[in-house]
């Protein structure tokens, strides 16, 4: 149950990453706080303590499919991943990156194409979606027949579990054979098995040109 005391405590732990709750609605609900962690380890203090609390996190990035999922029963805390985007590791002759799971697909894209190169993905509605919503949602866009799935591009991920554990699986290799593919769980769940924090991907060499014919 969401009680004042436990939600201020859960504001006094990060009060310089608390948000407007105005800007979380979704569904015309509004959460009781919002938390915009800077870092992974802040996103993990956040829903571990939510988590001790009872109180029910949804985490969210640039809010792009937030109609997808069932409808809230309880929305507690809004855990913002936006500030989430760091690039973490680039090897541009390896075609892998990893990044954190705020940054967006159009700022990813840009950082890849001065090295002649992108992640191939079209989700919809755009590139304004987050890694993490990229692989949350796991939506095909309009070159679905063309593009590999989002389970096909990852790598790696890194997520936090309920309790605050970060949870790692995969590697930033291509070739990756040791353990199971657990990063491809989270492909599409909406966040049901740990928050994606951080994402690695295969890469693609751009095309040197595109063409879109209309009839």
């Amino acid at each position: 149950m969401t009680t004042a005391s436990n939600i201020d405590a859960l504001r006094d732990l990060l009060p310089d990453r608390v948000r407007p709750i105005e800007e979380y609605a979704i569904d015309g609900a509004l959460p009781a706080l919002a938390v915009r962690p800077s870092n992974r380890e802040e996103a993990a203090r956040v829903i571990a303590a939510a988590d001790d609390a009872g109180l029910v996190v949804v985490p969210q990035g640039a809010r792009t499919q937030l109609g997808l999922g069932r409808p809230l029963a309880r929305y507690d805390v809004a855990l913002d991943t936006t500030a989430l985007t760091r690039l973490v590791h680039y090897e541009p002759n390896d075609l892998t990156i990893t990044v954190e799971a705020g940054m967006t697909l159009a700022e990813l894209q840009q950082t890849l194409a001065a090295n002649g190169q992108y992640l191939p993905a079209d989700p919809p509605p755009s590139d304004a979606v987050t890694i993490g919503g990229l692989l949350a949602t796991a939506r095909p866009g309009a070159w679905r027949h063309h593009m590999p799935g989002q389970r096909d591009l990852v790598l790696g991920v890194t997520a936090v579990q309920p309790d605050g554990t970060l949870t790692h699986s995969g590697g930033r290799v291509v070739k990756n054979v040791s353990g199971y593919d657990l990063h491809r769980m989270h492909t599409g769940a909406l966040g049901a098995f740990g928050v994606i924090v951080e994402a690695t991907f295969k890469l693609a060499p751009a095309p040197t040109a595109t063409r879109t014919l209309g009839v």
